[in-house]
């Protein structure tokens, strides 16, 4: 499967790069897999979509995003894709990353502001339904284990009234897997891996956030602090901190869909 991989990955850069590049693999996820590419002295990042059969995800749509968010400076710019859109190439962004800091207040700091940041944004983008999305998980779960997918429903009604709240609230463009790594400390700082991306509730995108870094209990109240300055809204921080415990909640539940659902796609 690998050789395979790689050997797809050198066919699509020998269409868009000089011929002598050096493919040096940097990670291997349940859906995409990366490397970093030098030819000529260039850098480059290229990454490998998979599937994506019961993730939701439009490639197409996403490759578009990324090239709007990159003209505001929020994304690494895409150099070429396939037809298919499964294989992306971005420039090379040289900085480290959220994850590379130390003090754990700044790292919280910097993803309150980068949340923020994308929550102004207004791409064209059709807004998904989170019914919808939790219902595809559950019919991708259902089609090897039926136990299973009743067991995953019955978890999801306990909070039925956030999933209508998601549907009918003022959306706001959302990341929804901001992890520290995905923050790069350029100037300006930059973000990737959009998969995931779209018009949402924001208490969702900061509970994401929170869920996925591991943010201990001062980091998520300075998370929620420098969100609510900066927002305008700092009185309202400590009310944000109790939103969030179900939310987070909600995340898990759903979390737990997505990885049984990933077990259709890789089985």
């Amino acid at each position: 499967m690998i050789v395979a991989v790689t050997t797809a990955a050198e066919a699509f850069l020998s269409v868009h790069l000089p011929p002598t590049f050096v493919l040096r693999p940097l990670r291997n996820g349940q859906v995409n897999t990366t490397w970093q590419v030098v030819a000529n002295e260039q850098q480059y990042f290229l990454k490998y979509q998979g599937e994506g059969q019961h993730n939701g995800i439009e490639r197409s749509q996403e490759a578009h995003l990324q090239r709007t968010l990159a003209q505001n400076n929020l994304s690494p710019r895409v150099i070429a894709t396939s037809p298919d859109y499964r294989w992306v190439l971005h420039e090379w962004v040289a900085a480290p990353t959220v994850s590379d800091l130390n003090d754990e207040d700044e790292q919280s700091r910097i993803l309150a502001l980068t949340l923020w940041r994308i929550h102004q944004q207004r791409p064209k983008l059709s807004r998904w339904s989170l019914k919808h999305r939790i219902a595809n998980y559950l019919t991708a779960v259902g089609c090897y284990d039926d136990k299973l997918a009743k067991q995953q429903q019955h978890n999801t009604e306990a909070y039925q009234d956030l999933i209508e709240l998601w549907d009918s609230h003022q959306a706001v463009f959302c990341h929804n897997d901001l992890s520290a790594d995905h923050v790069l400390l350029s100037t300006p700082n930059r973000v990737v891996d959009w998969g995931y991306a779209g018009y949402g509730h924001a208490c969702f995108d900061i509970a994401s956030c929170i869920e996925i870094n591991q943010l201990s209990e001062g980091a998520q109240q300075n998370l929620c602090r420098v969100y609510g300055e900066v927002s305008g809204q700092p009185h309202q921080s400590q009310e944000l901190v109790k939103q969030l415990q179900r939310w987070r909640g909600l995340l898990q539940v759903i979390n737990s869909l997505w990885l049984h659902a990933q077990h259709v796609q890789h089985r």
